[in-house]
Order: structure tokens, then sequence, then C-alpha cells
């Protein structure tokens, strides 16, 4: 049981390392690029982008919001903290992994705010006429860590199999209520 806890603990602590470390190098790479790049015939556009706001720009003029998005940040973070030391007393790796990509990406766009007083975006979306804002690998795994979360919540993972006939050696489960849990 102990063994199982230390594992959680390391892989939290790898996957969040690696979140950071991945956001930081592809804001450095991005940030050296002369003007654009268009990937996936302008489907991806790599553009220098500096957000002194929230998502989407929200709070971007607003006396005073640099110091408001720090603490809501670091309250986010102290919160996720509290979610780790539960999540680590369980067997849901899933939920795990998950906190840690929302973790990562929070720590990722944390140090920019603290370093640069503003987030570094480069990525931008353009799907015919609509432009999505820009943003950064710290973004895409807190979304991808919250679809995670939510999916194991909703218990999506689950495989279903038809039911077995009685008394089959060979006959599949009929769901896997563990999905998501460690063995």
């Amino acid at each position: 049981m102990r063994a199982a806890r230390l594992n959680r603990i390391l892989l939290m602590a790898v996957v969040t390392v690696a979140v950071i470390g991945l956001d930081q190098v592809t804001k450095l790479a991005a940030f050296e690029l002369d003007g654009s790049r268009s990937l996936l015939r302008g489907l991806i556009v790599l553009n220098r982008n500096e957000n002194t706001g929230a998502a989407f720009g929200i709070l971007r003029n607003v006396p005073g919001s640099a110091i408001i998005l720090t603490v809501t940040t670091l309250a986010t973070i102290v919160l996720l903290a509290v979610l780790f030391r539960k999540l680590i007393r369980t067997h849901l790796v899933t939920g795990c992994i998950a906190l840690s990509l929302i973790y990562g990406g929070a720590l990722g766009n944390l140090v920019d705010r603290v370093a640069l007083g503003k987030v570094r975006d480069f990525i931008e979306l353009h799907l015919g006429f609509v432009r999505w804002p820009a943003f950064n690998v710290a973004d895409v795994m807190i979304v991808a860590g919250i679809v995670l979360l939510l999916a194991g919540l909703l218990g999506i993972p689950r495989r279903h199999h038809a039911p077995a006939t009685a008394g089959s050696a060979s006959a599949p489960a009929e769901a896997a209520p563990n999905v998501g849990r460690e063995t």
C-alpha cells in the first residue's frame, strides 16, 4: 500500500515537471521565431502573443489584474495540492494524472506571470473565418487534464462487454468497474 502511494506521488511529480518543462521549452522556441509560422495549411499558426490578462485576454487592461491573477493562480495551486493529497490515498491513477496535467499547466503559466508579468501564448487556430484566441502548451495541458478528469468522473473509459453465459470460464467481465484504478 505504501509503495503504491509513493508510486502515485512519483508519477504526479514526473507529469507535473514534464508539463512545466515542455511548456517553457515550447515558449522559448516559439518566441525565438522571426514572424509567424503556418502549419497544416494555415489551420495552426505559430505567432508570438503576450497576454497580461486571463484566458482569452479577460482582465487584460484592468489595473491590478496581474496581482489578482497571480493570487487566483496561487489559490488554485493550493486547492490542487489539497486534491493531490486526497487522490494519493486512493487508487485513481487517472485522476492523479489529470490533476498533474492541470497543476503543471497552472504552474507553467504562473512562471511566466511571475517572471514576466504576462503569459506567453503562441498557438492560434484558424478554422475558416473563425480565429481561436492564442494559447500555449500549458493551456492545452490544463484542458486535457480537465477532459481526462471529467471522463474519469463520468466513467467514459469503462468498457462494456456482452453478458457472460453462466459457467463460462473465458467469458469477459460485464464491465471494468476499476478503470483508472491501480491494481
